[in-house]
């Protein structure tokens, strides 16, 4: 059945790298089937942690979305939100008169009936006498009282005067 084929160096040299051969495929074989089942424990390791991810994320999204409405958390603590619906937010709408708004202006009461002059002789703040200060700058202010008009004049910006 089987031949029987002459043993030469050759032969030997062919068989001895044969043997070699297989069993470097062998080794081959048993890393491939170890990294194999390396990688299919990594597999199962990352699915786990996919779903400790996502219960994680479930409980931090039921702990952002808390108030006081839906739970005892007082409602002080309650973060402030825009509102939901459009019509309820701020308007971007700007504030006072429109462009070519004609503006309105109190012209004073005409000729007063009565002219006071106030002078003060001592600063009400430091105490210094305001006939040495030079250039003491003269503010002229209208008071109406009921029936008359009064003009103040006085050398302190702004004067304050009750008229009985």
């Amino acid at each position: 059945m089987f031949k029987t084929l002459p043993v030469t160096p050759a032969t030997v040299q062919e068989v001895a790298t044969n043997v070699l051969l297989v069993e470097w495929l062998v080794k081959l074989q048993q890393q491939i089937s170890l990294q194999q089942r390396l990688l299919e424990e990594k597999q199962s390791q990352i699915e786990a942690q996919h779903k400790q991810i996502e219960e994680l994320t479930d409980s931090l999204d039921k702990l952002k979305s808390r108030d006081s409405k839906n739970s005892s958390v007082p409602p002080s603590s309650d973060q402030l939100k825009k509102p939901s619906d459009k019509s309820k937010r701020k308007k971007g709408k700007k504030r006072g008169p429109k462009y070519d708004h004609r503006g309105k202006t109190r012209n004073g009461f005409g000729q007063p009936d009565q002219v006071e002059k106030l002078a003060l002789e001592n600063c009400p703040v430091c105490g210094t006498d305001l006939e040495l200060v030079e250039g003491t700058p003269e503010k002229v202010q209208q008071v109406a009282l009921v029936g008359r008009s009064t003009s103040v004049q006085s050398g302190i910006s702004p004067p304050t005067v009750w008229l009985p």
